[in-house]
Order: C-alpha cells, then sequence, then structure tokens
C-alpha cells in the first residue's frame, strides 16, 4: 500500500520541536500567500531567524527580533552542507547574499528571482538561487540545511516525476531514503525529514516561471494520469482556499477529493483511489534569460573551432566541416555544452522522454565519410523524384540500441539485416520512431553504470506504406520508400536500404533512479 500524503494548508499550526523555546510568526512585512498551495509540509518550528547560504556571512536577524529564541551562539553551531557557487553568468548581476527564513509558510521572492526585489537582505521572503529550494531538517542542530546546487538540481528533476515516490540521498558514506509522499527521513538519525520551498503561483507577479502544480489519479492500469484542465483548475481553486474537500462530475459519475488523505471516492460505487500532486518542472535552461538570481548554472553558449559545425537538424544539403581525418573510417566527436546543436537535439530528446525520468550524459557527432556521401546522394535522388509532390523526404527519428550495436552503426551504419529477432514484424528492417520515448524501450542498459544509448538520425522516409506485414518487394522498390505502424499518426518507421538513414547523433543517458549525492 503507498503511503498517502498529509496535506496541510496554510493557517495551521506549526508544531515546535522540544527545546526550541517560544515560537515567532513570519515578520509583518513577509508576504504569506492567500492562495498557497502546500501539497506536503513538514512540521517545523516557527522561528524566523535566516539561515545563511555562506559561511563568510555572519548570523542575520530580522529588524523585529524581540523574543526570538535563535541566538548567534545557536546559529554558529549549525552544521552546513557546501555552501552555492557564486555566481559565473556575464549576464546577471551580482548577488550580495541568498537569505532563508525558518518559517514554513513563507514564499520564495518572486522579485529576488527577476532581479526587481528593493529590500535585500530586510525582504521577508525567502532569497534563493531558482524558484524551489531544498533543505534537510538536522535533528542534532535543531537546523535546516541546504544542498549544492547539482543536488538541489537533480533532486529537483525526480520530485516532479510523478512515479518517484523515494529518494535515495548520500552524505559521506551513509546512506538513507526519502519518502517524497510525507518528506520524512526515517533511517538516519541525524536528518529526520525535508522541505521544499518554492516561489507563488500568481502570474501577475510572476508571468515567467510561476509555481505550477499537476494533480494525477491512480487509474485502473497502475499509472498516474493527469485530471483534465478543467477538474485540474477546480481542484487547485480549493486547495488554495483551504477547503479539505471537493466534488466534481464527470461523464455523470460524481467523484469527492478529500484533500487530507489524498484519494478520491466514487460517490455512486464507493471506490477510493489515490491521488498525487507534483509540481511542473521547469529545466534550469528555461528559465534563462528572466531568472536574474546568478543561479544559471549552465554555459549559454560554448566557445568552438569557428571552422567546427554539427550535422545539421534543418533539412539541408550541404556538408558541415567535420574534424574527421582522411585516415579515420569514423569517429565521435563530443557536442559541446551550450552549443545550438547540443540545445536542439537535447529539446527534441526530452520533448518526449522528459529529464525528470533521465539524464543526457554526453551527446556525440558521428562523423563518417562514406555513409554521409551515400546518404547525401540518395537524398538529392528523392528530392528530386517527389519535387512536385507534397512528400516530406527527410525526417529526424530516434533509435534505440546496445552499446555494441552502436559501436558497429557508428563504423557500418544501420544495416537491415542484422536486426533484433524481436523486431521483424515488418521483416528484416531497421525501425526508428519520432518518439524518445518509444525507442528508449529498445535502450539496453548497460552495466555496471547503467548507460544507454540512443541515436538520433536522418531518415529519408518518402512515400510511407501502412501495413502490418512486409509488402510485397515491388511496393517498396518502386512506389514506397517506408513502411509505418499508423496511417495518421506512426511510432515507428521500417527502413529496408541504409543509405536511407545516418546516424547523425548518438545519445547517452542514464535512468534517474540512481543516488543524489548531498
Amino acid at each position: 500500500m503507498m503511503r498517502r500524503n498529509d496535506l496541510q494548508m496554510q493557517g495551521m499550526e506549526n508544531t515546535v520541536p522540544p527545546g526550541t523555546g517560544s515560537s515567532q510568526d513570519t515578520p509583518p512585512w513577509a508576504y504569506q500567500s492567500s492562495s498557497r498551495l502546500l501539497p506536503t509540509q513538514v512540521k517545523v518550528t516557527a522561528t524566523v531567524t535566516p539561515d545563511r547560504l555562506s559561511h563568510q556571512i555572519a548570523p542575520k536577524y530580522p529588524p523585529d527580533d524581540e523574543g526570538s529564541t535563535w541566538s548567534a551562539a545557536h546559529n554558529a553551531s549549525a552544521r552546513f552542507l557546501p555552501p552555492l557557487p557564486t555566481p559565473q553568468a556575464a549576464d546577471v548581476a551580482p548577488v550580495s547574499s541568498y537569505h532563508i527564513w525558518r518559517n514554513d509558510h513563507v514564499d520564495i521572492c518572486d522579485e529576488f528571482l527577476l532581479g526587481l526585489c528593493p529590500r535585500s537582505d530586510s525582504c521577508g521572503m525567502h532569497h534563493t538561487p531558482y524558484p524551489f529550494f531544498w533543505q534537510l531538517y538536522n535533528s542534532i542542530t535543531d537546523s535546516w540545511v541546504f544542498l549544492k546546487s547539482s543536488a538541489q538540481r537533480l533532486l529537483e528533476r525526480m520530485y516532479c516525476n510523478v512515479n518517484q515516490e523515494t529518494v535515495m540521498l548520500k552524505h559521506g558514506r551513509v546512506v538513507f531514503t526519502l519518502n517524497l509522499e510525507d518528506m520524512e527521513i526515517v533511517d538516519y538519525y541525524v536528518y529526520t525529514s525535508a522541505r521544499r520551498l518554492y516561489n507563488s503561483e500568481n502570474r501577475l507577479w510572476n508571468p515567467y516561471f510561476p509555481a505550477v502544480w499537476r494533480i494525477y489519479w491512480w487509474d485502473d492500469y497502475n499509472d498516474w494520469v493527469e485530471y483534465n484542465e478543467e477538474v485540474s483548475e477546480l481542484l487547485r481553486a480549493k486547495m488554495a482556499t483551504k477547503e479539505v474537500e471537493c466534488s466534481f462530475t464527470v461523464d455523470s459519475r460524481v467523484y469527492r477529493v478529500d484533500f487530507i488523505t489524498m484519494t478520491q471516492c466514487n460517490v455512486q460505487s464507493g471506490f477510493v483511489r489515490d491521488i498525487r500532486i507534483r509540481p511542473l518542472y521547469r529545466s534550469i535552461a528555461s528559465l534563462h534569460p528572466h531568472l536574474k538570481t546568478g543561479g544559471q548554472m549552465e554555459p549559454l553558449q560554448a566557445v568552438v573551432d569557428p571552422k567546427f559545425s554539427m550535422v545539421p537538424m534543418e533539412d539541408t544539403l550541404i556538408t558541415p566541416f567535420w574534424r574527421l581525418g582522411v585516415e579515420a573510417d569514423s569517429c565521435l566527436v563530443d557536442v559541446p555544452v551550450g552549443t545550438e546543436a547540443f540545445f536542439k537535439v537535447q529539446k527534441f530528446f526530452y520533448d518526449s522522454l522528459p529529464e525528470t525520468k533521465v539524464d543526457i550524459v554526453v551527446i556525440q557527432q558521428v562523423q563518417n565519410f562514406l555513409h554521409w556521401d551515400n546518404y547525401q546522394r540518395k537524398k538529392k535522388s528523392m528530392v528530386a523524384k517527389y519535387a512536385d509532390l507534397d512528400v516530406c523526404v527527410e525526417r529526424h527519428l530516434f533509435h534505440g540500441t546496445s552499446m555494441e550495436a552502436a559501436e558497429s552503426i557508428c563504423r557500418n551504419n544501420f544495416d537491415p539485416r542484422v536486426t533484433r529477432t524481436d523486431g521483424r514484424s515488418l521483416g528484416y528492417v531497421t525501425y526508428f520512431s519520432p518518439s524518445a520515448s518509444v525507442s528508449h524501450v529498445f535502450a539496453v542498459r548497460t552495466p555496471p553504470d547503467g548507460l544507454r544509448h540512443m541515436f538520433l538520425a536522418k531518415v529519408l522516409v518518402g512515400r510511407v506504406y501502412y501495413h502490418h506485414t512486409p509488402p510485397p518487394p515491388e511496393c517498396i522498390i518502386d512506389f514506397y520508400d517506408t513502411c509505418v505502424n499508423c496511417e495518421s499518426n506512426p511510432t515507428k518507421f521500417a527502413i529496408y536500404n541504409s543509405s536511407q538513414c545516418y546516424p547523425s547523433y548518438l545519445i547517452r543517458y542514464k535512468d534517474l533512479d540512481g543516488i543524489v549525492e548531498l
């Protein structure tokens, strides 16, 4: 039985851990969202002194700190994980400091995220590098500690995956488990819980990346299904006003959602399903150029040899300038992170296989003069053949495979004669798909690191033929170039001629099921 989330709305009292003395509310100048959606919260002290994100910054207290029990000595005894690196982006003004309040019902400052906050250190809202921020509660020092930036981003990606229920965290030699539903850690005595801070959902304050929550229900096929937009809007509105229940009707069936037990009940039958809430994932790259905190950790543009160009994603006959020497048959060249080619391939890959599930390790360009020349000659022939017809000659499609087969494809191109024995529904062909998630099934994990391999290939599809069995040879030779599994929206393309495809890029990636290094 999966653990259900205990939803705690704004306005519910916090529990003060023993030994912390009296608690204090958020400073009066701090914004507390009246429509704050809190799908998961931990019980923490409400003392308001901020935790600093740098060893060099002295403890600082809000102007109205009377009655606060969070002393300088207490703050100095806290144990911090490594601090966030200083901002490096050239187009971002340096940030003097970040600060985090201990109160659990405070938003991350949207104005700070957009570089517009006039209050700086006196702002009563959280100032963090990203519109999300993860912390672990240290039960020994009674303090919230932060995670390094790489762990922040990785944990956020995994949390945004609705199928991810737990995450393994590693601190030094110690490995322990964080339950993403109740944010509790039960197998380590030092860190006992976690919390995720985030910015507001108000699009007027932040039109670029406001917090967005997605609500799912557990279906009959053991899968999480997102509610349609109309029902989702209703549920989010009810949760924002701190209502504990909500009813809606779908196809004359009435359902009642309990926000405390996180369940959906069919009123007529009494059948109960679990529901789950997770945030919409936004990559750090997608926050540019509006994020002005210095939190951008990935280069926006890489410096490469001006004479070096990638195999283009566009429909073109121009041959790129490669680094491959005449003495080599083929080679792999890493695509620099930050180049236009890297971003295009990355986006195309993540569009159907999201980065909340997988992580690209490296993208490599395949350079093979012989097969590139054969492909270009075939393309010119097909372009001329279908010049007067409404035919899509070239497409960019994915092909998942094993590490051993990937090495062979780089040297010998795709060869229909050596296709997998479990993939011959249309004969001896090479299969491609416009969806990386479809090809992911055939991308075999390679031990011991679990690396997967997928090609983004240029494929000359030309005229397509829809059939469940191999077509007659004369159809392929004279009338059709490619077989597909569906006429309207095919997910598989079968190619019989190796000259119709070229392995442009090799994507090496991993599943996001490992350990988060703190």
